[in-house]
């Protein structure tokens, strides 16, 4: 299964992206990032069997916000 998501102006993005991944588990898929920058100021947590995939070097980009000083992206 592959889910998409476009990021949402002024938002942190990873609670949507992290839903996504959700959807995925147990089983797996791709959650796939149109191009576009993505606003990060809390974790993304990446799922046993599940692929993270944005649209191409440049074209994706995973921002961290100001404030947020932990890890982008995690592992469960």
């Amino acid at each position: 299964m592959c889910l998409s998501w476009g990021s949402q102006a002024w938002a942190d993005d990873a609670p949507a992206i992290n839903a996504l991944i959700a959807a995925q588990s147990p089983t797996g898929g791709v959650v796939s990032l149109a191009a576009g920058t993505y606003d990060i100021a809390s974790p993304i947590v990446l799922a046993s069997r599940v692929r993270l995939q944005g649209a191409g070097v440049g074209a994706t980009i995973l921002h961290r916000d100001v404030g947020f000083t932990g890890a982008q992206v995690a592992f469960s």
